[in-house]
């Protein structure tokens, strides 16, 4: 496995935890979470999230300028 392919499994695996954690914690902390932890991690990932804002330079725009940073090198 490439380390790019790494980067891109280890998002999808904070994403998958962040779910379970959101779904096991008790539901009046949830609001809490969402206003803070939960939202802040799933911000730092991706555009996919329900919250409004976002990261400037988030995970997966990393991982998309890697990928175009390697077709480039090819070029």
């Amino acid at each position: 496995m490439s380390d790019k392919q790494r980067f891109e499994e280890i998002i999808s695996n904070i994403d998958e935890l962040m779910e379970e954690a959101i779904n096991i914690i008790p539901e009046n902390l949830v609001s809490k979470a969402k206003s803070y932890w939960y939202a802040h991690i799933m911000c730092a990932l991706s555009d996919d999230h329900e919250f409004l804002g976002g990261s400037s330079h988030h995970m997966q725009d990393c991982l998309d300028e890697w990928i175009e940073q390697e077709e480039e090198d090819r070029d």
